[in-house]
């Protein structure tokens, strides 16, 4: 269960969480936490910790920033209370708290000299995107991970991922004989096929490299494949096609047509069975275009009209064996695929990394995976000591975004579920927020971090951002999600054990009303369509649908 956070109470050592959901102030307590920190505040006692000593983390360039300014304000702010000779008391209430906790004078000095040193020097600061710290580490450390300090970050991996793919094609392509046609069917040139492997994890983590060549491996496991294929049009155009496909030919163009038109229209079975014409005739094609039509062809018996209608259908087992076979086949091709594909981004990444390696360059994927092997290599005890006791506080900012190797990492380093005495981890993040997956970031090492610092979560109670009938509107909607389905609002719910549940938060007492043409305007806005919609079209009509709307609001005068 978690708990709300005090700022001015959390204990400075082991490990935690804090859930921060959207406005509640997540930037404002990271940097009270960095205050404390410095001043060694709080219960249990903790050491007074040098900027450098403090390990800031979080997901963006921009973000670092941020955070780089939003803790000098509050050094500066805190400095400003601190001063001797100050009157006025602050208006922050947790600094107004924090100083009573020096009530004198030379504590104050002291306190403040620290701050103004850590003000003095906050461009130095250990505040740092994940990567970026990587690479630092892996500059410093180089004997012991084994990295290249001369090595450059690539900018810009576009170029030289489409020159491994270009000299895969060249090396494994080029050389196929018969299997080259089912390979163009699916895979006509090296840009689609640089499409297509950038789906797979080729990269990250590397795949590991076959024993026999693509090629050769590729016209032996499409042997038997393409001689089905050559069987199965060959069982259509000497027999099928002059006995079954004529009885459909008729039924097509028989006068009292004896099947729904709806579902099977006789355009549809000529439409078919010319389809599978094409597919016999055309060497480069291997399924027929048609293969849902085939397959009503299959049971026509599910199509009638009614049963006085069924003495005039046409019935053949060998051709629902043949389309059965023709189905068979095809599942068959889509696997052989599947692996072709995994092989062929193994022996890309492998060109890849090579190249990589020749130009002395590495891409910021290759920073955690080196730190990680390093960290589990021989020397990975000693390298996770020396990190510990350089950074013996870690702050990680926008948590949900990190990846599983990332986690990994820290993991290894400062151990959330036993953590060591002298020292603190603390892990902060919104799962509603996590948006960066297509980046590596992933859901399960945050449930597995929240499992490792159980019971000591925290939550930031308070939206300061949005509009108190917002907050209460967004409260009510997912704790009713909450209570009504047995998988939670998130759906990770199992039985008893949730380990997302919602946590409602209250509103600061923004009292703002959102007006549209001079009244009040919905909190929440619900749409729908009145016909069934693909995910992608559902996507792109409300996507488009969100926008216009956006437009008309702010386009009127007495919106707001």
């Amino acid at each position: 269960m978690s708990q709300l956070l005090d700022p001015l109470h959390l204990p400075l050592q082991g490990s935690a969480l804090i859930e921060a959901s959207a406005g509640t102030g997540k930037t404002y307590t990271i940097a009270t936490l960095y205050l404390r920190l410095l001043l060694g505040h709080g219960e249990p006692a903790t050491p007074a910790r040098q900027p450098e000593e403090i390990l800031v983390m979080t997901f963006t360039r921009a973000a670092t920033e941020e955070l780089r300014e939003r803790i000098a304000l509050r050094l500066h702010e805190a400095i400003a209370a601190l001063r001797e000779g100050a009157t006025d008391a602050p208006a922050d209430p947790v600094l107004q708290r924090l100083l009573r906790d020096y009530p004198d004078p030379a504590a104050r000095a002291q306190a403040r000299t620290r701050l103004e040193n850590a003000f003095n020097t906050v461009d130095e600061a250990s505040i740092h995107t994940i990567d970026g710290w990587c690479h630092r580490v892996l500059r410093e450390h180089s004997l012991s991970t084994g990295h290249d300090p001369e090595a450059e970050i690539l900018s810009d991996s576009v170029p030289l991922r489409i020159q491994a793919v270009q000299d895969f094609w060249r090396r494994a392509i080029y050389p196929l004989h018969r299997a080259a046609r089912w390979w163009l069917a699916r895979i006509p040139d090296p840009e689609t096929l640089r499409r297509e492997v950038a789906e797979l994890p080729w990269l990250d983590p590397p795949l590991p490299v076959p024993e026999t060549p693509f090629d050769r491996w590729l016209e032996e496991a499409g042997a038997e494949l393409l001689d089905a294929c050559d069987a199965l049009k060959g069982q259509w155009s000497d027999t099928l096609r002059y006995s079954y496909g004529a009885e459909l030919q008729t039924l097509a163009v028989h006068q009292d047509y004896p099947l729904d038109r709806r579902s099977l229209p006789p355009a549809k079975i000529q439409d078919a069975l010319r389809s599978l014409d094409r597919w016999c005739a055309e060497e480069d094609q291997f399924i027929p275009e048609a293969m849902e039509t085939l397959g009503k062809l299959g049971a026509l018996e599910d199509h009638c009209r009614g049963k006085k209608h069924a003495v005039i259908l046409p019935s053949s087992p060998e051709f629902q064996r043949f389309l059965a076979a023709l189905v068979q086949w095809q599942e068959r091709s889509d696997r052989l695929y599947r692996e072709a594909l995994e092989r062929a981004a193994a022996d890309i990444a492998a060109l890849y990394r090579k190249a990589k390696q020749d130009l002395r360059q590495l891409e910021f994927n290759d920073l955690g995976r080196i730190l990680w092997a390093a960290l589990r290599g021989p020397q990975g005890a000693a390298l996770a000591q020396a990190l510990r006791q350089r950074f013996p506080v870690i702050l990680i900012d926008e948590f949900q975004d990190s990846s599983a190797r990332q986690y990994a990492i820290f993991e290894r380093i400062y151990r959330p579920h036993e953590p060591w005495p002298d020292t603190l981890m603390l892990l902060i993040g919104d799962p509603k927020q996590s948006i960066y997956r297509f980046r590596g970031a992933d859901l399960d090492s945050y449930l597995r971090a929240r499992a490792h610092t159980a019971p000591r979560h925290y939550v930031l109670g308070t939206n300061y951002r949005s509009a108190e009938l917002l907050v209460e509107a967004l409260n009510h909607l997912y704790q009713g999600a909450d209570g009504r389905w047995p998988s939670g609002a998130f759906d990770y719910r199992d039985d008893d054990d949730d380990p997302l549940p919602y946590l409602p938060v209250a509103a600061a007492g923004r009292n703002e009303r959102w007006q549209i043409a001079g009244r009040d305007g919905p909190v929440l806005t619900f749409a729908q369509y009145p016909e069934a919609m693909t995910k992608d079209a559902f996507l792109t009509h409300f996507a488009d649908w969100t926008a216009a709307t956006i437009a008309q609001l702010l386009g009127e005068s007495d919106t707001g």
